[in-house]
């Protein structure tokens, strides 16, 4: 059954005679599973299930174009204030990987955050996103178109003696991450509900060896999938390149 959405005081709305978005107010806007049905002044269709409207603004859902809810969610209040003064005051390289997270943990910041943005009002999320069990299923019953974006990388940072940076890397561990990251983007784009896509992601642009950024440019553009990467994520990082 649809839901009608009776008398909102504010819209923005497509006007498709002036080929843009516009406010409206005191509309109806009618929806199913379908999609939008009816937007506009008096819905006289078939009785649904209704909500007043008085109020509230109704809008288009927001795309968040990069989360990472496994983490984040875990993170929230605890990394905010953590900095290396002797790393140009990051807290990435020597602070980020002290609080991590296992599978369970990991499935339940998920729930967590898609929830969140829900309440926000987005319904499209890229997820950048180690691989664990449960990703793809805990996205498609989210209710959200999600971009799964799998993130693989062959080195990972080192900063020992609190005031340099270094990688550590393995090109194989690399290449496996690599595939298996395309293998689980394959399998997004096979769920029923049509919802999953798929989104080649090279961790960061310095944990990533030249070779592995041309194969994933090169999947990317062979396959026609969005491709992002972490760049300039911090002044270190900048400035070591």
């Amino acid at each position: 059954m649809g839901t009608i959405v009776r008398n909102t005081d504010w819209a923005v709305v497509w006007n498709i005679t002036q080929g843009r978005h516009e406010y409206a107010s005191g509309i109806d806007i009618a929806f199913d599973a379908s999609g939008i049905l009816f937007a506009g002044k008096s819905y006289g269709g078939p009785v649904m299930q209704e909500t007043d409207g008085a109020g509230r603004l109704a809008l288009l859902g927001t795309v968040n174009i990069h989360a990472h809810p496994t983490s984040e969610p875990l993170r929230k209040g605890m990394t905010d204030n953590t900095l290396s003064p002797a790393v140009r005051n990051s807290f990435f390289y020597e602070f980020l990987t002290t609080i991590g997270n296992g599978p369970e943990g990991m499935r339940a910041a998920v729930r967590v955050a898609m929830a969140e943005l829900t309440l926000s009002g987005v319904t499209t999320v890229v997820d950048f996103s180690l691989p664990f069990e449960g990703w793809l299923d805990i996205l498609a019953d989210s209710g959200l178109r999600a971009f799964v974006a799998p993130m693989f990388r062959d080195a990972r940072w080192l900063a020992k003696d609190g005031h340099s940076l270094a990688c550590d890397r393995d090109h194989q561990a690399g290449r496996q991450a690599f595939d298996a990251a395309m293998r689980l983007i394959d399998s997004a784009h096979q769920y029923a509900s049509r919802r999953l896509s798929g989104m080649v992601t090279p961790s960061q642009i310095d944990t990533c060896s030249a070779d592995l950024l041309r194969d994933a440019h090169d999947h990317a553009s062979e396959r026609n999938l969005p491709l992002q990467i972490h760049c300039t994520q911090s002044l270190t990082e900048f400035l070591e390149m």
